[in-house]
């Protein structure tokens, strides 16, 4: 997670200015400081085909959480994507279009 924030903190910065970073979490800290308000057996009650991706280096959600929520669902996929971290790239996006072009 470290890396992670290091790159944000860098990204943000950069762009906007130093320690925008600061403002940057301050909407979303709750999101990652609270749980989601919603149990893995919640995932069942979900009707519509739901594609479960995890990166294999994914700090924030690890395969086997993943793999939980999958077993959750009645419906939909999993998908673990090799040397990838939490954050949406190019091939992951490529993964995405092809799950809804399938169930679309």
């Amino acid at each position: 997670m470290q890396g992670v924030f290091e790159l944000m903190k860098a990204d943000e910065d950069s762009g906007q200015g130093k320690d925008h970073w600061r403002e940057y979490l301050r909407p979303g800290f709750h999101l990652l400081t609270q749980p989601p308000g919603y149990i893995m057996q919640d995932l069942g009650a979900i009707t519509a085909p739901t594609l479960i991706l995890v990166g294999d280096r994914d700090e924030v959600c690890s395969v086997e959480e993943g793999v939980r929520a999958y077993r959750a669902l009645t419906v939909g996929e999993f998908a673990v994507v090799p040397n990838t971290s939490h954050i949406i790239t190019p091939p992951l996006v490529e993964l995405m279009v092809e799950f809804l072009d399938r169930w679309s």
